[in-house]
């Protein structure tokens, strides 16, 4: 899927080097270089909180190419699936580690920040307490889930029966979790990357035809002002005719008046 995403990139951005102009539609356009270099950053960039032998990509044989696309060593894969799979795992998905077996990590959402949140129990049974500040969760049962901050929507599970600093949940963010959240960052119908661009094109679009109507409306008035003038002209001609010929009757009058 990635590599279909960045064929349909490449052949937007192309260009025709034989006849030396643009060959795709979005040829030199920001936003798109932006989206690709994102994604090339995910699958390239090391992976936090993960083991170092496992914090990219390419340590299990999956490697970007020339052409942005990514290519798979299957044997390399396949050993690493077999020896270390939870290593592997922890690479692609979203995952949280406790430091304490009583505090599990259940959930999270798009507004969910990783990190290492230090998770303080004010109460059991129902389960009170919060992961940054006081207030930014609220609890159900055996449940905290966050509320604000960079917790929001972070749930945990909490089984045990002290309060106070009870021990660290480590979230991390593996290329699938990273990938997923980039898209809907791109996609997202309100407030994404593609969203915003196509509202800056419309907003120039018409912006330009209120620049159209203007003119247009500037060059009627302009064209019924040379209208208004030119039947002033002509009949001011006419008029000056008629009185050319009545001066010309005149005066041939009086000179035959001499004869």
């Amino acid at each position: 899927a990635y590599n279909s995403v960045i064929d349909a990139i490449n052949a937007q951005m192309a260009y025709d080097s034989a006849n030396q102009k643009p060959g795709g539609p979005l040829f030199g356009d920001g936003t798109l270089r932006t989206i690709k270099s994102s994604l090339t950053g995910i699958v390239l960039n090391q992976i936090s909180g993960v083991s170092g032998d496992f914090s990219t990509l390419g340590l299990i044989g999956i490697r970007l190419g020339k052409d942005s696309k990514l290519t798979i060593d299957d044997q390399k894969l396949q050993g690493y699936l077999e020896t270390n799979f939870d290593d592997v795992k922890r690479l692609f998905v979203a995952d949280g580690l406790s430091s304490n077996g009583h505090l599990s990590y259940l959930h999270h959402t798009i507004d969910t920040q990783p990190g290492t949140y230090n998770v303080q129990i004010t109460g059991v049974n129902p389960v009170a307490g919060y992961f940054v500040t006081p207030g930014d969760a609220i609890g159900e049962g055996e449940y905290l889930k966050g509320l604000s901050g960079s917790a929001k929507g972070l749930m945990v599970r909490y089984s045990g029966t002290t309060t106070g600093a009870v021990g660290s949940l480590t979230l991390t963010y593996g290329v699938a979790e990273l990938l997923d959240r980039l898209l809907h960052s791109i996609t997202d119908s309100l407030d994404g990357t593609i969203a915003k661009k196509e509202e800056t094109i419309q907003n120039a679009i018409d912006r330009f035809n209120n620049n159209i109507e203007t003119m247009k409306t500037r060059l009627e008035q302009r064209m019924a002002e040379l209208e208004r003038r030119f039947v002033a002209m002509e009949t001011a001609l006419s008029t000056l005719q008629s009185q050319s010929g009545w001066l010309s009757n005149q005066i041939k009058t009086i000179n035959q008046g001499w004869w």
